[in-house]
């Protein structure tokens, strides 16, 4: 919204304004606006202005800041430094002063009063991810630098059929040979049924079927399972996880006693 400041008027002190604003009056202070700022011919201003457009065909004698356009206007004063993305000076306009060019000015949708360190912000968070970049980049330099020359006298042709042969041999030795892969089938059953005590019955199912990979002759996976099923009520699956327990382990009488559980609450 347009607002104006008539002439004959005088103003003192610090003025902050927003939107289109058209200045004829007379002012000894700074002006701070986040939109444009437009100087009659009558209008006069001491002090610096903050603006994001800044026009003027009246006197001012004091900086300017305009964060985008500077436009100084035929019988327009200026006498002062400024500091603009874009400067326009028309015939008959007098520019006693230095002018700095600033970057691009970000978008004035997006900006208020006193977003003065927006850009500079943006440029922070830029520079962040740029040493992050170098970061990785030299990480994965220092990563091809330590690789083991083992295979640097082989010619390149054979290197991939032998490191293939070599990661083939390593893993049927450890599935062969690994004293822990038993191991890691009991920490998992141990940890469904951690997780059955706690009431976290999905993640119970998850680990059970996790534990099945390695231990699908172990009758206490098949138990924990149907646990997790029969406490979400999803009563079949729980029935045939006991059955399976069953047959690994006829004689369990607390898996017979969870598949009548399972049976009863299905009002069977």
């Amino acid at each position: 919204m347009d607002s104006y400041f008539e002439e004959g008027v005088f103003l003192e002190g610090k003025l902050w304004v927003k939107g289109d604003v058209h200045f004829s009056a007379s002012i000894k202070g700074e002006v701070h606006s986040n939109d444009h700022f437009i100087i009659g011919h009558s209008g006069y201003v001491k002090g610096d202005i903050h603006s994001y457009n800044f026009s003027s065909s009246g006197k001012v004698d004091g900086d300017v800041f305009s964060e985008n356009k500077t436009s100084l206007l035929k019988g327009g004063v200026l006498t002062g430094d400024i500091s603009t993305y874009q400067l326009v000076v028309d015939e008959g306009a007098d520019f006693g002063g230095r002018c700095k060019m600033i970057n691009a000015p970000v978008e004035q949708m997006s900006r208020g009063v006193n977003d003065k360190n927006t850009p500079k912000k943006k440029n922070l968070l830029t520079l962040k991810v740029n040493k992050e970049s170098r970061v990785e980049s030299n990480t994965g330099l220092k990563g091809e630098l330590n690789q083991p020359k083992l295979f640097s006298r082989f010619p390149k042709i054979a290197r991939v059929p032998l490191i293939g042969f070599l990661l083939i041999v390593a893993f049927v030795f450890f599935k062969t040979f690994n004293p822990m892969g038993n191991n890691d089938s009991g920490e998992l059953v141990k940890l469904g049924y951690e997780l059955l005590a706690e009431g976290n019955y999905e993640d119970a199912e998850l680990v059970f079927k996790d534990a099945l990979k390695s231990g699908r002759e172990s009758s206490k996976v098949y138990a924990g399972l149907g646990q997790s099923f029969l406490q979400r009520k999803l009563y079949q699956n729980a029935i045939n996880q006991f059955k399976r327990s069953l047959e690994l382990m006829p004689t369990n009488v607390d898996y017979k006693i969870d598949l009548a559980k399972t049976y009863q609450s299905m009002g069977n």
